[in-house]
């Protein structure tokens, strides 16, 4: 039945319906009134009550593709310069392991860098635990049998952290290193009873929570938690490590002239333990004054290609240290590339290795962070690693395997695209000597006839190529700082932070100033 007062609209001039729509538009929309609904509100989450869960320390085995991240440190805004720990941090408090990064005793075995992958990086820390408080300390005991003397670790601890150091504390030799007599007698370690046996792994274990799968459905593709294990509460994954080992990947295909034989002649000068300061980079924000490392092994073998059919064979640097300055490992490779280019004689190692502290280091460029990955990191005892959860459940392992496999198809999909635009150019016919012949089928001299090759091509890893007019020997070349006015600036600058108005009595970095007369160099 129609409305009384109901206005007939069909009446209404054209001008007037207009006016009638411009009052209508200006009033506040009105939703018809809804029945109440029969079910109560919806609850607000409730807080999670910490002091109703145990916590234990556990180690974390971590594996990520670095290309992505500026490191595996948190640092900055997370928006603009994603890390690794960041997105682990992440996780852990999304899975509610971890009340925040500040309280969990966090430590890592090692600190990469930008554009730089790891494969066995251990991460230790504290983290919620589905075991009751009073049997936790049943697990794996409260004392690290390695650190029981509280005195002698603080002490050494102090003297390595002051002076700089990346030092492990470990107190044993690995048995299967003896071949390399300096492994004990180097880091000091010889009147040090060896313990390889891994920490004990109990039933509890069994019950703990689902690490693995609870961290690694919160974090991406290119972060996998691989294993966990149960360590002691005084637990550290840096200095608790005797050594790390990198691996250094390339092959042939950027310089087919690499020698490889003067590569090993100049790696093998690296054994021992040796002041590196000439192979790093100073940090400005840090005064280093041990430059001292000990490189236990290293090694360059050949390695299968996979994914694609290699048109050069591929070689890995295997290299094991206990520990390592900023830089160190690229500084190494970049060098080995100059010996294997011809550029440098393998003898240049020994002569960077006799360290004149009134000069600083050479300039030369770093070799590529792509290719290093830092691989594993050894402890003893050993930790017994747990790649399930649960009662023996592989479903993390798989998930992992499964993760990666998909990025190994994606990035192997994308090395066929361009390999096979690569073969359309070596297939292109090009004018030689009087006649044509296919690209691929040049010379390295005929190549640079052409004009399409500088004269010299710096190898650097990852495929890169610096084009250079000639090549300066390291010893003719000009020299950065030396350590003592690094560590002066680095002091001068932290007292400026504390008080503005204190003079400069060292330039700052940039600023032009006298450097010192160089010392007699050997060749």
């Amino acid at each position: 039945m129609a409305h009384a007062n109901k206005p007939d609209y069909r009446t209404w001039s054209r001008e007037a319906l207009i006016a009638r729509l411009d009052e209508l538009e200006g009033q506040p929309a009105q939703s018809p009134t809804l029945p109440a609904a029969n079910s109560p509100a919806a609850r607000q989450p409730r807080a999670f009550d910490w002091s109703k869960h145990s916590r234990r320390r556990i180690a974390l085995k971590v594996a990520y593709l670095g290309w992505d991240y500026y490191g595996v440190a948190a640092q900055g805004d997370q928006a603009t310069v994603p890390t690794v720990e960041a997105k682990l941090f992440e996780a852990l408090q999304q899975c509610r392991l971890i009340k925040g990064a500040r309280q969990c005793r966090f430590s890592r075995c090692g600190r990469t860098d930008r554009g730089v992958s790891g494969l066995g990086q251990v991460m230790a820390l504290d983290v919620r635990s589905a075991i009751p408080s009073d049997q936790i300390e049943a697990v794996v005991g409260g004392i690290h049998p390695l650190t029981s003397d509280d005195a002698l670790v603080e002490r050494a601890r102090s003297q390595r952290l002051t002076a700089g150091g990346d030092e492990p504390l470990s107190r044993s030799a690995p048995q299967h290193l003896r071949k390399h007599w300096q492994a004990a007698a180097i880091l000091g370690l010889t009147d040090l009873p060896a313990a390889t046996t891994p920490w004990p792994t109990t039933a509890l274990d069994q019950q703990e929570l689902p690490y693995l799968r609870m961290l690694n459905r919160n974090l991406p593709a290119d972060i996998r938690v691989l294993a966990w294990a149960p360590v002691p509460l005084g637990f550290d994954a840096r200095f608790d490590c005797l050594w790390r080992h990198y691996k250094y990947f390339f092959s042939l295909d950027a310089h087919p002239r690499l020698d490889i034989a003067r590569m090993r002649d100049a790696a093998q000068r690296f054994l021992g333990t040796h002041d590196f300061r000439y192979f790093c980079k100073l940090d400005p924000n840090k005064e280093v004054v041990n430059y001292q490392r000990t490189v236990l092994e290293i090694d360059i073998t050949p390695v299968e290609p996979c994914g694609v059919a290699a048109t050069a064979p591929w070689y890995q640097v295997d290299l094991r240290g206990s520990a390592f300055l900023w830089h160190q490992v690229r500084c190494m490779m970049s060098i080995l590339f100059a010996v294997g280019q011809g550029l440098e004689d393998p003898s240049v190692v020994d002569w960077l290795l006799t360290v004149d502290p009134a000069l600083g280091r050479p300039l030369y460029p770093l070799a590529s962070e792509l290719p290093l990955i830092l691989y594993d990191a050894y402890y003893t005892p050993a930790l017994a690693w747990q790649a399930h959860d649960g009662t023996n459940s592989h479903h993390a392992l798989e998930l992992n395997h499964r993760t990666w496999q998909t990025t190994w198809a994606n990035l192997s999909t994308k090395a066929h695209i361009v390999q096979a635009g690569l073969g359309l150019m070596r297939q292109t016919m090009v004018p030689i000597a009087l006649s044509t012949t296919r690209f691929d089928a040049l010379s390295w001299e005929q190549r640079q006839a052409l004009g399409g090759v500088p004269a010299l091509l710096l190898l650097t890893g990852g495929g890169e190529l610096q084009p250079m007019r000639d090549y300066q020997p390291l010893h003719q070349r000009k020299r950065l700082d030396n350590s003592s006015i690094h560590n002066e600036r680095v002091c001068q600058r932290k007292a400026r932070q504390d008080n503005p108005a204190m003079p400069t009595t060292v330039p700052l970095v940039g600023a032009k100033r006298k450097r010192p007369e160089p010392a007699s160099e050997a060749n």
